[in-house]
């Protein structure tokens, strides 16, 4: 299956299964290979997605103080 996605929707994909990753921890690896498939790999792991990731980790700790 293919599916044509503009760049904003890309990107709000990959936020959405960034958050669901910290929100659901033990799905992290699941949620990171499909993100692998849409997003920009940097030393083999997806960029946009531990962005978004590392940011609403950053955010939850924020609250939580």
């Amino acid at each position: 299956m293919t599916a044509h996605l503009e760049e904003e929707e890309r990107q709000l994909v990959l936020m959405a299964l960034a958050w669901l990753s910290v929100e659901r921890p033990g799905w992290e690896y699941a949620l990171s290979s499909v993100a692998s498939k849409m997003d920009n790999l940097v030393d083999g792991r997806p960029a946009t997605f531990y962005s978004f990731r590392d940011t609403r980790k950053d955010d939850l700790e924020l609250m939580k103080k």
